[in-house]
This record gives C-alpha cells, structure tokens and sequence, in this order.
C-alpha cells in the first residue's frame, strides 16, 4: 500500500510546479476509466484513480504536444455529458474527459490551455540558433592564431 509519503514523492520527481489536480472520466471509444490528473507546468500527468491503493501513472503527456477542443464544440449537442467534456489529444493518443461539473471543466481548460500556450513558447525560446561565421581569406592568421 502507497502512503501519502510516497505519492508526495512521485509528485517531487515531476519537474515544475503542480497548478491542479482532480478526477476525470477519461473516454477512448466505447472505454470509460475512472483517473486522475496533476497538470504541472510542463506535463499532464494521467494516473489510475487516487483513491485505489497504489498510484499508477498512466500517460506524462508534455504539453507541447498536446492540443484540446471543447467537445460540445467539436461534436455538437448539449446534453450534460458533452458540456462537462474536453477533447484531449497529443500524437501518440486522444480522448474525452469529462469532468463532474461545467465549472471544473471551465477551470481545466483555462489552466490547460494556458499552461500549452506557455510550454509551446519555451519551446521556440530553445530553438537552435544558427551562428554564421564568416571568415575572410585575404588576410592572413592574426595574432591570436599565432
């Protein structure tokens, strides 16, 4: 059994600050799990529910890879399910999530989104920069190669 030292551990181990965590229904097809997200500055962290007894973590997705669209937005419809749902997908996967109220929901995208925007701007801020030497020929070697 995981105690409350160990899982303070795992959220230790992950880089950045935690800005929220909470339980999800997460859907890919006709699957529906029961998990649990942590956003951190970089990464979405997936894990099975908190409440079993050993944490699991599912998917670190980072979040320069991850889009998301309002699943009302995307399907149509307003029933209750659709309007507490997002659209999360990143290359190697995607599914609905969908929250227990319109206000977490409303409060996940905001956080979400803004946390891409910033992560996807560190990203181009890293980018290689290309030096360009240029060296003239006539001249000989100077002092400092001699």
């Amino acid at each position: 059994m995981e105690t409350l030292a160990q899982r303070a551990l795992f959220l230790d181990a992950i880089p950045g600050n935690l800005l929220l965590q909470g339980p999800v229904a997460l859907r890919r097809g006709w699957r529906k799990k029961r998990r649990h997200l942590f956003l951190f500055n970089d990464v979405l962290v997936v894990s099975n529910n908190v409440q079993k007894k050993k944490l699991k973590v599912k998917y670190i997705i980072p979040l320069s890879c991850l889009w998301i669209f309002d699943y009302a937005d995307l399907v149509g419809g307003d029933n209750s399910a659709t309007c507490k749902s997002i659209f999360l997908f990143w290359p190697m996967e995607n599914f609905v999530a969908t929250f227990s109220t319109k206000e977490q929901k409303k409060w996940w995208c905001f956080f979400i989104q803004r946390s891409i925007n910033e992560a996807k701007k560190r990203v181009e801020n890293k980018s290689t920069t290309v030096l360009q030497v240029s060296r003239d020929h006539s001249q000989g070697c100077t002092s400092a190669c001699a």
